[in-house]
């Protein structure tokens, strides 16, 4: 008796052929419906057009997701912190305000700027008496950002302070049809003040003034008075005085008294 072909490889095979030539047959059909007809050509088109579109809008926004966009700014006149026992030392050479640039993500930028006034400090407790060159950082700067300071460092002076007692005399400042002679010697309630400062800023001082505003004034006043130490140039000598003020009473004198 003659076996069928349905078990055998061969038929198997044949019949494979047959589904995919069916399929490939099917397949043709539709693509020459879709290229040969007007409507069919112009939905291909379309679809198309919108893959390129949406491959080259997709290339374009993952650029702008994934980049990374580097920022520089500049933040200007900062005032130096000082780190030092000012109880002891006096420093000269620190500029009264640098400038800072940031560099980094502008997201980070802002972040960091958002989270107060950035500031520049200069530390010193680990200087000697005399010359020393430090260096300016910037306080809390996260590790995403760089910054440089202008200027990065500078030449600084340390000196103990010492302090010494002056006396103080007193200096009245009139208008121009005031004279001198028409008031009292003002008084001051002590002739005493103690003067603190580096060794050379009290070596250069030569006399202590209270100063004392008599503008305008036609009769007796009282004034609080500012404490001043000058060289021997009448030049300023920045140093501490204690006390830093006076109450100063001063007298106009008697009609008799002018003449």
């Amino acid at each position: 008796m003659k076996q069928s072909n349905k078990n055998h490889p061969g038929g198997l095979l044949d019949a494979l052929l047959f589904f995919f030539k069916f399929i490939y047959s099917k397949l043709n059909d539709i693509f020459d419906i879709m290229i040969f007809n007007k409507w069919g050509s112009v939905m291909i088109s379309l679809l198309v057009s919108i893959m390129i579109c949406v491959t080259i809008n997709y290339n374009d926004v993952s650029k702008q997701i994934f980049k990374t966009v580097t920022a520089t700014i500049e933040v200007d006149h900062i005032k130096p912190n000082v780190k030092l026992d000012e109880d002891q030392y006096v420093v000269n050479g620190i500029p009264e305000e640098v400038n800072v640039s940031l560099s980094g993500s502008a997201t980070d930028i802002q972040i960091f700027r958002n989270q107060g006034n950035i500031s520049v400090s200069v530390d010193l407790s680990d200087c000697v008496e005399g010359q020393n060159i430090v260096d300016f950082k910037v306080d809390n700067l996260p590790s995403s950002l760089s910054a440089t300071v202008d200027p990065a460092s500078a030449t600084v002076v340390l000196e103990k302070k010492v302090s010494k007692e002056f006396t103080v005399t007193s200096e009245l400042l009139l208008d121009a049809d005031q004279d001198a002679s028409d008031f009292e010697k003002p008084t001051l309630p002590q002739t005493k003040v103690i003067v603190t400062g580096s060794q050379s800023e009290i070596d250069s001082i030569r006399t202590v003034k209270a100063i004392v505003d008599a503008s305008g004034q036609t009769g007796d006043f009282e004034f609080s008075a500012a404490l001043a130490a000058y060289d021997e140039k009448g030049a300023s000598v920045d140093v501490a005085i204690e006390p830093s003020t006076m109450i100063v009473e001063v007298r106009k004198k008697a009609a008799h008294d002018t003449d």
